[in-house]
């Protein structure tokens, strides 16, 4: 990812308007309280725009090969702003990607990834073979 050398918050001046002297009729005792003021407020600007789940092959191969008896990873990593969260399902049981499961031969099959982030969410289906 490219770096961003600048703070994502910064300062903007914000415009008062200016108050009365709060005693009319008489000379302010407090000298340039009528004047207009600014204050600085800060003000978050991302660093990158946000950006839709992907999911590709590098990240999430469609073929995996599981090795019966051991433990597997379900691999699926997805980019995105923000980071995605990527979760699997088969035959309607959830597995999240990453971790990880011991592997049989009821293990193989299809299973379909979802990532999901604040913009958008993305689909993929991966089949898992068991030797």
């Amino acid at each position: 990812h490219p770096s961003f050398s600048l703070p994502p918050t910064w300062l903007f001046p914000v415009p008062i308007p200016a108050f009365p002297c709060p005693y009319p009729g008489f000379p302010c005792p407090y000298p340039g309280f009528s004047l207009s003021l600014s204050r600085l407020f800060p003000v978050h600007i991302p660093a990158f725009p946000a950006a839709k789940p992907r999911l590709d092959n590098e990240g999430c191969p469609r073929q995996q090969n599981w090795t019966e008896g051991q433990k597997e990873n379900l691999t699926c990593q997805a980019e995105g702003r923000p980071k995605p969260e990527v979760k699997c399902f088969k035959d309607g049981h959830f597995f999240k990607a990453g971790i990880a499961y011991d592997v049989n031969l009821t293990s193989a099959g299809t299973y379909l990834c979802q990532a999901t982030n604040a913009v958008g969410t993305a689909e993929r289906n991966v089949t898992i073979w068991v030797q």
